[in-house]
């Protein structure tokens, strides 16, 4: 794992308008300014004035907030953190304190290292998994801005959760591991209808009834969409040895019935761990199961089916 970053502060840029730069800017490691108008040297020698004298067409209130964005960047050292948003990810990076100026007015900082979209532990920094706070400063109308969600936009590329998130997933976990204790006291024919329910939930439809006469054919089911064809044994509680009958049994039967896949799933004894080599076979045990059941929201029908 990389270092974790600590940054002074962060700042947004829009690299190029609607991101035209951001390709070029990604590969060369560098930070581009336009503000053309404003000549390199003239920004060096005096900024505010430089800005004040190739913009004085604009309005006071524009004069402060270019002279502002021009000066993030030219007085920022290697301890900010630049961030910029394109093609759905975050990117990041720390640029060396010094301006260059371009033949055709433009300006860039040299990026410390190179661009990354991912965090510190290697996760892709994709915008859906961003919170929309941090997001709202795609919209800022202007080149340059602070970044109001510091602490977050850090936590975030440094791999680590909120303290709220942490709460939240330990009493998620509390609940799941309560739940799995209700499924257990579940009748066969409910668990099996549970089963079915989570399958239903995730778009499926069934195509035989409820506890057929095969009995390795309990549950069959097909996305409507896609076509898609699976079978699902339920067993409330089994033996390795009979996992191993289906699991020869599905290996017969894969492609010769047209079924994409095939799904295990039984909750006791919940030390017994099976696992299949088997391609197209899924198993599910306790622990799986209770996760689904809250990710399904079917907290509700366990209760009311066990008490």
């Amino acid at each position: 794992m990389r270092e974790k970053i600590k940054p002074s502060k962060a700042l947004f840029i829009k690299l190029g308008e609607k991101g035209s730069w951001a390709k070029e800017c990604f590969k060369n490691n560098v930070l581009k300014l336009s503000y053309k108008e404003a000549r390199h040297e003239d920004i060096l020698a005096d900024l505010t004035g430089a800005v004040s004298k190739v913009y004085s067409d604009k309005v006071p209130k524009t004069i402060t907030s270019y002279t502002n964005q021009i000066r993030h960047f030219y007085d920022s050292d290697e301890s900010v953190l630049w961030i910029t948003f394109h093609a759905q990810h975050l990117y990041w990076c720390f640029a060396e304190k010094d301006v260059y100026g371009i033949d055709n007015g433009e300006k860039e900082k040299r990026v410390i290292g190179q661009w990354s979209n991912e965090s510190i532990d290697r996760k892709t920094l994709l915008v859906d998994n961003l919170s929309g706070n941090l997001l709202k400063t795609q919209g800022f109308q202007g080149t340059i801005c602070n970044v109001d969600d510091f602490d977050y936009l850090v936590k975030k590329i440094n791999g680590e959760e909120l303290p709220e998130v942490i709460s939240v997933k330990k009493d998620l976990e509390a609940l799941e591991n309560s739940l799995a204790l209700c499924i257990q006291k579940l009748m066969p024919k409910d668990f099996e209808v549970f089963i079915d329910l989570i399958f239903r939930q995730a778009g499926y439809l069934r195509t035989n009834s409820i506890g057929g006469v095969q009995k390795e054919k309990d549950i069959e089911l097909k996305a409507p969409v896609t076509g898609e064809r699976i079978l699902v044994q339920v067993k409330s509680s089994t033996t390795l040895r009979q996992f191993q009958e289906y699991e020869s049994h599905f290996a017969n039967i894969k492609g010769s019935e047209s079924y994409n896949r095939f799904y295990y799933v039984y909750h006791s004894p919940n030390e017994l761990k099976l696992n299949s080599d088997m391609e197209g076979l899924e198993v599910w045990d306790l622990e799986k199961i209770a996760k689904l059941a809250v990710s399904s929201g079917l907290v509700p029908w366990i209760l009311n089916k066990i008490n």
